[in-house]
């Protein structure tokens, strides 16, 4: 998994589109990369330009949803730290509009299984 995120970047660059999706399932590779769990490559891709981690699979998964269902929390982190800096909201405010950002998706469509204990974990770092 350690060379997955420059296998990315050399594809991305050489033009691979970022959001194509498989027919049968609509996932893309960031839909892979999240069941996976692989953050180092979730990253790469998230920071490209036309990448979209809000495309819904099929199933109505998005890319986080698949990655709340993984044993690790790693890249739940990756996709909710993406969230934070995209709406460029200052460290004190990352964790409590994460967590929020958790609940409301467990509740509309409880699909994440979010640990929050990896949450607060993170609120200790800031």
């Amino acid at each position: 998994m350690e060379n997955r995120y420059r296998i990315i970047r050399v594809l991305l660059e050489a033009g691979a589109k970022a959001n194509l999706t498989r027919q049968e399932t609509n996932m893309t590779a960031m839909h892979w990369l999240a069941f996976n769990n692989d953050p180092d490559a979730i990253r790469e891709l998230i920071n490209w330009q036309d990448a979209d981690h809000l495309i819904f699979s099929h199933d109505n998964n998005l890319p986080i949803d698949i990655a709340g269902t993984t044993p690790s929390m790693e890249s739940v982190d990756v996709f909710l730290e993406h969230y934070a800096e995209e709406h460029k909201l200052p460290k004190a405010q990352q964790t409590q509009r994460c967590q929020n950002l958790i609940k409301n998706i467990i509740q509309e469509n409880g699909l994440v299984h979010a640990d929050m204990n990896s949450l607060k974990r993170q609120e200790e770092l800031y």
